[in-house]
Formats: structure tokens, sequence, C-alpha cells
């Protein structure tokens, strides 16, 4: 995974890539798919994505000056693009709860997102090495063997509050104990309650520090895994957001509006929305180049991000891809470069597996608001 220096010497090369290329003939691919990808970008096309269905329909506008205050489920946004956009810590519409889970159902109830297991018993999900899995209380499990030899080839039930062993070559379930530790789909740990994993009563949500003793050439030394908050205070969240659009703005020269969505098991939705017209220069998004900074900001983060949403027209054009797809995008961006070591991606590498990850996004309809106003908050565009 890069470092944080890494990441922030990535753009520069990104911004002088004839120097680059110039300098090292292994970016001249690289480099024509990015001069490639701007002639694309300011005729509408957005690189990295399969763009052949990605023409939206025009929608119905819920406010109309840009800018302007907004209230939805009582709470404040601002009119981008004709839609209200709500601050952190809310959702708006059913899309903005997408935990990137194939075994839950994401709905959004009043601002709050609710993301309850796939109830469907034949209801099939993918497994980390691709193969194919089943759902089971939120989690993508392997299926039922038809015999086993050990436990280990029975499915994994620490999700789902059930301990599996392999008695004479057939897989046996058992309740785990009232109490028990278990994992959520989101990671965190949780406790089993009524034969369900439920998240802790009380605390952040943060995993435990965990620390192991290292050798390296110059001796010993304490290697520390930080933890990851699950949840944030409603200042941090707001606090959170400002640095991503910062990040953004200072890396890539966009201007964007960044909301963070709370997943009901733990864990956040970073939702960005272009604040500006495609006609515009700022308004040339890349969701692509947005996956590659935010891909740098969360792998140096302490809190647990979910899903990221980045809508070229808010609520009208989005792509989502899951926030740790973006780092494997970039780890793989580095396996793929000759100066991997040093923290160089290759673009072309980056690009063709964003291409293969990122999925469009179903605009939500529009929905009368609370209330609009036509006064134009100090911090709608920079």
């Amino acid at each position: 995974m890069m470092g944080t220096n890494q990441m922030r010497a990535l753009h520069p090369i990104v911004r002088v890539g004839a120097v680059v290329v110039a300098m090292l003939a292994s970016f001249a691919g690289a480099f024509f798919v990015v001069r490639t990808s701007m002639r694309d970008v300011q005729a509408g096309v957005r690189p990295g994505i399969d763009h052949a269905a990605a023409q939206a329909t025009p929608i119905a506008q819920e406010c109309e000056t840009q800018g302007a205050a907004c209230v939805r489920h009582g709470r404040p946004g601002v009119c981008l693009s004709g839609r209200c956009v709500l601050d952190s810590g809310v959702c708006s519409f059913n899309t903005d709860c997408d935990d990137s889970n194939a075994c839950t159902h994401d709905t959004c109830a009043e601002g709050r997102c609710l993301n309850a297991a796939q109830v469907a018993a034949d209801f099939t999900c993918t497994l980390a090495d691709n193969s194919q899995g089943v759902c089971t209380a939120s989690r993508c499990v392997r299926p039922m063997p038809p015999s086993c030899a050990v436990d280990r080839d029975c499915p994994d039930g620490r999700g789902v509050c059930s301990v599996w062993s392999c008695v004479e070559s057939r897989c046996v379930m058992q309740a785990a104990a009232e109490g028990a530790e278990c994992e959520l789909a989101s990671t965190m740990d949780g406790t089993c309650h009524a034969g369900a994993c439920v998240q802790p009563p009380e605390g952040d949500g943060r995993d435990p520090r965990h620390c192991r003793v290292v050798q390296s050439w110059y001796g010993p030394y304490q290697s520390c895994i930080r933890g990851t908050r699950f949840t944030l205070t409603a200042a941090e969240l707001l606090e959170e957001a400002k640095h991503i659009e910062a990040a953004i703005h200072t890396e890539l020269l966009y201007d964007v509006r960044v909301a963070l969505v709370p997943i009901s098991d733990g864990g956040y939705n970073v939702l960005v929305f272009n604040r500006q017209d495609r006609s515009a220069v700022q308004g040339l998004v890349d969701p692509s180049f947005v996956a590659f900074t935010i891909a740098g900001y969360t792998e140096r983060s302490t809190w647990k991000s979910r899903t990221l949403q980045i809508w070229v027209r808010p609520y009208e054009e989005g792509w989502a891809i899951s926030t740790s797809g973006g780092r494997q995008a970039v780890r793989e961006g580095r396996r793929r470069s000759a100066l991997g070591a040093f923290g160089v991606v290759d673009i072309r590498a980056l690009r063709e597996w964003l291409q293969r990850h990122f999925r469009r996004i179903d605009p939500p309809a529009p929905e009368a608001l609370d209330a609009t106003t036509q006064r134009r908050p100090a911090h709608a565009s920079r």
C-alpha cells in the first residue's frame, strides 16, 4: 500500500506527463492514455469507464437556483444542478446507502440508512477469490459442500453467529453462544444476540490496537496497527468532508462538494458531487482521477470508508466503486509500473482496473423538498 508521500508524488507525474515521457520511456503508454482521456473529458466522456450506455435521461429539478439553500428530511443542504445535496450525516436516497455488499438491501428512511439482510434463500454473491457464494445474514459465505474432511471445509460462521464443524464428513451447524464475539459485514467487531451479530452498545466501534515485534536490519521494533473508527461525531464528519474537498481541489483543481453518509453497520460512504457545469473547466470531473485521490486519502484515514460515489451531475450521472476497490486499483497500477517499487503508478493499468470495477449508479427520481430559499450561501462555491 502506498504511503502519504508516495501518493502525493503521483499527481505531479500526471500533470507533467510530457517531461516524464521524455525521461522515462516506460511512461509513454501511460501518458498517451492521460492525453487521450483529457480529450475524451472535453468531449463529455469519462475515462476509465464504459460509456456506451452513459447518456443520462434529463430529469425534473428539485430546486432552481444553483447554490441556494434547501431542506430535505429536516436537514440543510445546497442546490446543485437542480438537486438538493444534503450535508454529511444523513442520506437523501436509497442510492446513498449502497454499502458495496450484495447481501444487503439498502434503503434510506428519512435520512437514515437501513442495510437489511437479503431474505431470498438463493441469493448469490461473489467471494474474495471471485468464486460464487451465498448470502447468509448479510454475509457472503461459501455454499454448503456435499462433504467435508476438516472443519475449515465448512462455511465461515463468524459473521452469522454460528459454529460449523465437520462430523462424519458432513458439515454440522450449532448456534454461537449468547454474547460470543462476531464480525459485522463492515468488519467491525460485534457480539451475538438472539442469533444475530449486532453492534457494540457503546463506544465508537474502534478496533483494538494490535502490536507485534518485528525484526529488521536495525534490530527489533514494535509495529502497531492503528484502530479503525466506525463512527464519527457530527463535527468530525463535517471536518473530514471539508478535508476531502480540499484534497480534491488541491490535487485535481475540481470544485466539488463532499458528504459522508453513515452505513447502519458502521463506516461511511463518500459522496462526491460536481458543483460546476460540464461546460466549465472545473466541471470536467474525471471519476478515475477522483478515485485515485480518494484512495490516497482513505489509506491515511483512521475511519472506515465503504463506497465511493462520484456524481458528475448530481443525482443524474454517477459512478460507484468500493473505496477498497480504489486502493486495489492503485496497487495494480504500482504492480504494473516499472517504477512501482518507488510508488509510481502505471496510469493505463489503473484505468483498466477501474473500467472493470466502476459501476453506473441508477439516478434516483426527484422528490418534493421541505423548503428552498433563493439566498445563495457563502459556502456554495469556491
